[in-house]
């Protein structure tokens, strides 16, 4: 575009490379908020791993989601590769779900993807995110 009037950019830091997540929600009208975990990037929707649960999930039971996920041998250190720092992520997970109950009577369904999940001890990069409200 030509003509187009450019008021400033955007610059933003890189993150570093890491294992990457997709983390959600839906707000089922029947039974409520559900939250999804799985194996993000560009293998996620060929892979179909990902882990549903209804909310709220507390931190261990987040943790069990993301262990039974078929890929999670990648996340703590497969064939040589860092583990990464699940954690976080695991906090993430139980802290969304909490908000998910929350508010079930305003948001219809959230996605994070990618989460990106880092070995160095840095917590999980949030790439994109997305939040629906209901009508």
């Amino acid at each position: 575009m030509p003509n187009a009037s450019i008021d400033g950019v955007l610059v933003q830091e890189m993150t570093p490379k890491g294992h990457e997540l997709v983390i959600g929600m839906i707000n089922d009208p029947t039974v409520g908020p559900i939250m999804m975990i799985g194996l993000g990037g560009t293998l996620a929707e060929l892979k179909d791993d990902v882990v549903h649960r209804p909310a709220p999930v507390d931190a261990q039971e987040a943790a069990d989601m993301l262990h039974s996920l078929r890929s999670s041998r990648l996340l703590t250190g497969f064939r040589g590769t860092k583990p990464g720092d699940v954690g976080p992520v695991v906090q993430l997970v139980a802290r969304l779900s909490q908000a998910a109950v929350a508010y079930r009577d305003s948001i219809a369904e959230m996605e994070f993807i990618p989460v990106i999940l880092h070995a160095d001890g840095s917590g999980p990069t949030i790439a994109d995110a997305l939040i629906t409200l209901k009508e």
